[in-house]
């Protein structure tokens, strides 16, 4: 085997997911880790003794995962804000800053379905206008940003990007973004879904940020959340109301939870979001991301046999800073032995494996996921199971 680098608790990790995972797509929804999953019986449990006075009367369960959320993204517990998934996260911001015809929303053309959607539905129901920039990550990332500054103007009310691309796995360096919108006063959201669990999260770097806590992190599902920073923060307008929503506003608009008045809620999610962020923070993020990228990489070098076209240039002629775990490629229609290579991998050899959504037929391609649940041999039987149908 390949010598790695990390020094992750890799035993810890085998306690927490099981000896063997041929789950490749936590970029989709991750596993849960035993911790998790006993973190959140004790809250259905109590739950279960008092529903009005766990759901409605005890903050407890909240309180505790935004102060955790708070250590582990190095940001003030007062920007922080949950959701119960990434596109509510995205929804509120983007429909707070997006309020009049004529406001541009400056983005990308491979951004996750979730944020095109809204991005579609405020264009149809505000008079929005959307401008997308073309990705293309052989480019780089000074490309990258400029063509995302050449679009915009005066008018442009927000630029909305993602940190890790999802259909390629791209971290590219918005630095130059982030300093020239700021000269501008332009406010920028970054679509952080891919980044809790792949190393040290610092929203902070951006005013705008949303990030899942199903995913990498191995949180519950429904559970999500955002950085807002401080002077943006009378801004934020929520797209679901409760009761308490109005009152919280009155009674300081710069408290984030006048977001959270969602009716009727999972408490006991909350805990198991709450284990996940402490078990990150345990194994240590940057060990967690060293551990990840060095079996991608691995992974990518014996995949690459095969001859595949890649979503990323190879991880030697790109800063390490602007990779991921996540590898996506695809084949011609005549090499392969298959119409579709994610059914073919959970029918003949119970592999999970996102499809390549980037490719005109998503079938002939794959996204892996590479997680801390992995290990080399099981990426090893992924290699010979894609040989297998291969030209």
């Amino acid at each position: 085997m390949t010598p790695f680098t990390s020094e992750l608790d890799v035993e810890k990790v085998r306690q927490e997911y099981g000896e063997k995972c041929l789950y490749f797509n936590t970029g989709c929804s991750g596993r849960k880790p035993q911790s998790v999953l006993e973190a959140i019986k004790p809250g259905v449990e109590e739950t279960n003794q008092n529903p009005c006075q766990y759901i409605f009367m005890n903050s407890q369960p909240i309180d505790a995962v935004r102060d955790a959320l708070s250590e582990y993204l190095q940001v003030p517990t007062r920007s922080i804000f949950l959701a119960f998934s990434g596109t509510h996260a995205l929804q509120t911001i983007m429909q707070s800053f997006l309020l009049k015809p004529g406001d541009e929303l400056v983005t990308a053309d491979d951004e996750h379905g979730s944020l095109r959607t809204i991005a579609e539905y405020l264009s149809e129901t505000r008079g929005i206008i959307v401008k997308k920039h073309t990705t293309d990550p052989f480019k780089g990332s000074d490309y990258h940003c400029e063509s995302l500054l050449n679009l915009v103007t005066n008018r442009t009310a927000l630029v909305a990007i993602s940190e890790i691309g999802c259909y390629t796995g791209w971290r590219p360096n918005l630095s130059q973004l982030v300093q020239n919108l700021e000269r501008r006063s332009v406010p920028l959201l970054v679509d952080g879904a891919h980044t809790p669990g792949q190393g040290r999260c610092l929203p902070g770097r951006y005013p705008l940020w949303v990030g899942s806590g199903h995913k990498w992190l191995g949180g519950p599902s429904g559970t999500a959340f955002g950085y807002v920073r401080s002077d943006y923060i009378p801004k934020i307008m929520p797209v679901v109301l409760g009761d308490k929503t109005l009152v919280r506003r009155s009674a300081d608009l710069y408290d984030l939870s006048r977001l959270e008045s969602w009716g009727t809620s999972d408490m006991a999610k909350w805990l198991g979001l709450l284990s996940a962020v402490k078990l990150q923070m345990a194994l240590g993020p940057e060990r967690v991301a060293q551990y990840q990228l060095d079996l991608a990489k691995n992974f990518r070098t014996k995949i690459s046999l095969l001859n595949p076209k890649f979503r990323l240039p190879d991880f030697s002629s790109i800063p390490k800073e602007e990779t991921s775990s996540l590898v996506a490629f695809n084949f011609p229609l005549e090499r392969l032995k298959t119409q579709d290579l994610q059914q073919y991998l959970q029918k003949n050899h119970r592999m999970a494996v996102q499809l390549d959504f980037l490719n005109p037929n998503p079938a002939h391609g794959m996204r892996v996921s590479v997680h801390i649940s992995n290990a080399e041999p099981e990426l090893d039987l992924l290699v010979s199971a894609v040989r297998m149908v291969v030209n």
